[in-house]
């Protein structure tokens, strides 16, 4: 019985692990399709200890939030800031929505064929 608890507990940490990513990617395939540059960052879990860094990709051990980040969008000098549209910061921020829903209905199509 606790054996498989704790296959479930794994299991759920990959999948998390995996869906959060997938999530995360869409923020930055958009954000690079509506004309972003290539100074880009991912975090996935803003808490815990750090598992695995890169020089784009940092992942905790507690990956329940995730977050994209592009150094420019958050300075506070203005003469780095890339000129961005409403339309396309909501592009970017939606990037993230849209690979959960295509993730879902490949899962989906999986699971009724």
């Amino acid at each position: 019985m606790e054996l498989n608890v704790f296959a479930d507990v794994i299991t759920f940490w990959i999948f998390a692990l995996v869906f959060c990513y997938i999530h995360e990617l869409g923020h930055v395939y958009t954000y690079r399709f509506f004309g972003g540059d290539n100074n880009w960052s991912i975090t996935i879990g803003a808490i815990g200890k750090t598992i695995i860094r890169t020089k784009r990709i940092t992942v905790n051990t507690a990956f329940i939030l995730g977050s994209f980040f592009i150094p420019w969008y958050y300075e506070i000098d203005e003469k780095n800031e890339m000129e961005a549209s409403k339309s396309q910061k909501i592009l970017w921020a939606l990037g993230g929505i849209l690979s959960n829903a295509i993730i879902m209905c490949v899962i989906l199509i999986f699971l009724i064929f």
